[in-house]
């Protein structure tokens, strides 16, 4: 679907039109702020100076490299809040981290997948978008480091989501105590997990965020070519196509588990997505809303004008990311349980929810 196409709905959430016919998929718009519009050429001007854009310049590309400036870069222009916790994780079948903030309710779990390509690990950018949306959602959150491309290609990085999410029902949660948030890259892999896990006959979560993903890896949208001028996040349709080798190595990228938009997807927990008109994914976002409003599936889309890709992860720098995580925040509070099952409270600090319902039990809390 164009931007033209998408442009003009009115905010709301689809629903059924008389006689049971399912009604328009709608797309909330959030119209730019001026001081979107300038982020975007601050992002495009530091994207430029990159020594990223001077390989590609150079016409190769230096995986190590490009690992540690892009560590080094979003590491150093990340805000993780003050009051964030962030604990890694010892006995979990994964690498990760848990990360709480003051509003986080223990029982409400957020499954955090992050972005980078398929290449490139968790920076704190990445967890500085966590603990926004953990504020937002009175959430604490898992921040699953999966394995990467190439030392770990397809589907390594689906596993280890599937495995971090079934290491979180046997601690004790519900399903319906988790939801799946995922950015960029990140968006997709947790798509990817959904589907898989639904095809497997697993519970699935409560919901799933998914924040401009990149679920398309044969570059079919026209949004890959359309927007690569306006999009000043786009280092080029060669860095991509080097990251999507790197990730596939012989895999299909038509696989619908590689791409889900090609994936059926019905059967899902309620999504929310988020694109920005001008990112080269946008029409990634527009076929996931499209595809699961068609299979009757709960969905609600966000179109942000005049923003780059990953706006969400700078914060509340601009009025889109303060907006951006409010939807999330809102949309996690809505859709995800807080209450064990059967308890008359909640856990106290740094209580599981399987000891919390234990404690009720015996001291009828």
């Amino acid at each position: 679907m164009s931007t033209e196409k998408v442009a003009g709905k009115v905010a709301g959430k689809a629903g059924a039109r008389p006689g049971g016919a399912a009604a328009e998929l709608v797309w909330h718009q959030h119209p730019s702020s001026a001081r979107g519009r300038l982020l975007v050429w601050l992002v495009r001007a530091l994207v430029w100076v990159t020594s990223f854009s001077r390989r590609r310049a150079q016409h190769r590309l230096d995986l190590d490299a490009s690992r540690k400036g892009a560590l080094a870069l979003e590491n150093r222009i990340a805000s993780v809040p003050e009051s964030a916790v962030v604990t890694p994780v010892q006995d979990a079948p994964v690498a990760g981290a848990w990360l709480r903030m003051p509003r986080s309710v223990p029982e409400r779990v957020v499954l955090y997948i992050h972005g980078g390509s398929f290449i490139l690990e968790r920076t704190k950018l990445h967890t500085a978008l966590a603990a926004h949306l953990c504020e937002a959602g009175a959430a604490q959150a898992f921040m699953v480091d999966y394995r990467l491309a190439p030392e770990d290609p397809f589907p390594a990085q689906i596993d280890d989501i599937k495995a971090a999410y079934r290491w979180l029902l046997a601690q004790g949660w519900r399903s319906d105590q988790i939801a799946f948030v995922g950015d960029s890259t990140g968006g997709g892999l947790a798509l990817s997990a959904l589907v898989s896990l639904r095809d497997e006959g697993a519970r699935l979560p409560a919901a799933a965020v998914l924040l401009t993903p990149w679920a398309d890896l044969t570059f079919s949208g026209a949004s890959i070519l359309t927007n690569a001028r306006r999009d000043p996040m786009m280092h080029g349709l060669d860095v991509m196509t080097f990251c999507r080798q790197l990730y596939l190595q012989g895999a299909s990228p038509g696989d619908p588990l590689a791409s889900p938009v090609f994936a059926a997807l019905h059967g899902l927990p309620p999504l929310l997505v988020q694109a920005a008109d001008i990112d080269v994914l946008r029409d990634d976002a527009v076929r996931i809303g499209e595809g699961v409003h068609r299979a009757g599936g709960e969905v609600a889309c966000s179109l942000y004008q005049k923003t780059p890709h990953g706006w969400q992860r700078l914060g509340p720098v601009t009025r889109e990311g303060r907006e951006a995580i409010e939807e999330v925040g809102a949309f996690l509070r809505d859709k995800v349980a807080v209450r064990p099952k059967g308890s008359g409270g909640l856990p106290r600090e740094g209580e599981q929810p399987r000891e919390a319902e234990q404690r009720y039990a015996t001291d009828k809390i």
